[in-house]
């Protein structure tokens, strides 16, 4: 059966992203800047869930991200910077209360610069039992298509879903005959992820790889 039954042509959203309250407890009323998202951006994130429902375990799935989501967005980033530079980083020379505190201010300019350089992706959460476990942000350009984010807790990372999800991008990069591009700190376990994907680096800014697929 057809995960998305209606037209890409109506105005309305599927039914999918209209009954979040059921399956995540979250409003079922979306950001205006969802509710507004235009057709081809919506068509897109419709894509991606349909094939995440063949690739996915029954107990995760797809849906618009939402208000709501903060809290736990806040603590993805907080988690998985930790889990990057926890270790060996200048952080640990801080009191437990400043570290929450500089892990704020930096999800704050994360998020800023994802929404000034990437206005058209469509943000997704990975949920398991209608709680989330990550985010997926993509933004489809007429020559690439731009994995913005894929992050998950660090207790679900290694676990499959990561790679369920690269199967679903890949189907919608081969789809639309688009390459995939990505930025990633070169101490992020993900660079190892994606080259086993066979991203390549196409550049370095001293801050991050710029890695790039050909997806056949």
């Amino acid at each position: 059966m057809a995960l998305f039954a209606q037209s890409k042509k109506t105005s309305s959203l599927p039914f999918y992203f209209k009954s979040l309250e059921d399956s995540s407890g979250c409003s079922s009323t979306l950001p205006k800047s969802e509710a507004l998202m235009n057709e081809e951006v919506l068509t897109g994130a419709e894509s991606i869930c349909a094939l995440a429902a063949g690739y996915l375990p029954g107990s995760v799935a797809l849906r618009l991200m939402g208000n709501a989501d903060e809290e736990f967005l806040q603590t993805l980033y907080a988690e998985n910077y930790t889990a990057t530079y926890g270790q060996d980083h200048f952080l640990q020379a801080y009191s437990e209360e400043d570290k929450k505190n500089i892990l704020h201010q930096r999800y704050k300019q994360h998020k800023q610069r994802n929404q000034v350089n990437y206005p058209d992706a469509y943000p997704l959460m990975i949920c398991r039992q209608g709680l989330p476990i990550g985010k997926l942000s993509l933004c489809e350009r007429s020559e690439k298509i731009e994995l913005v984010e894929l992050s998950l807790l660090p207790t679900w990372q290694r676990r499959g879903v990561g790679t369920a999800m690269m199967h679903c991008i890949m189907q919608r990069a081969s789809a639309l005959k688009l390459p995939i591009t990505v930025r990633v700190a070169p101490a992020n376990l993900a660079y190892r992820f994606y080259l086993k994907w066979g991203f390549e680096v196409v550049a370095n800014t001293g801050l991050y790889l710029e890695m790039r697929c050909a997806v056949k």
